[in-house]
């Protein structure tokens, strides 16, 4: 009975209580986490398709927004500088296209995935999240 009262008692307080801002519980890993996807954002908001130019620029600016610490000079800067460094440097990913075989069918959002995963990137992203420790955060 008392097991019940209490998983009801829980269940009854608002979403308010439960809900708290990103920014309060975010940890360490959040700020690695969203690093790589700033990363993988400005990969796509680099590609030929316009679609994935403007999409990738939005999650980019929208990931911004999210974390103050994302500052121009220490985080978008070299990030930009290394994902362009990156790409000079990478072939496209590119798989046969079974409905025309002769041709290869890029594929720019794998591509942009293995961007992040080069070495390069990932040691700037490791730089960049011990410079901007969440670490005893709340």
């Amino acid at each position: 009975m008392l097991k019940k009262t209490i998983v009801t008692l829980i269940l009854s307080l608002p979403l308010s209580v439960w809900a708290q801002p990103t920014s309060d519980i975010a940890t360490q890993q959040d700020l690695i986490n969203d690093l790589n996807a700033f990363a993988n954002a400005s990969c796509l908001a680099q590609q030929k398709d316009p679609y994935l130019q403007k999409t990738g620029y939005a999650w980019a600016n929208a990931l911004v927004q999210k974390n103050i610490e994302f500052s121009l000079e220490e985080v978008m800067l070299p990030m930009q500088k290394a994902i362009k460094k990156a790409i000079a440097h990478t072939t496209m990913y590119t798989i046969r296209d079974e409905r025309a075989p002769m041709d290869g069918l890029e594929l720019p959002i794998a591509y942009c995935f293995k961007i992040i995963q080069q070495t390069g990137i990932q040691t700037l992203i490791q730089n960049i999240s011990k410079k901007n420790s969440r670490s005893g955060k709340k």
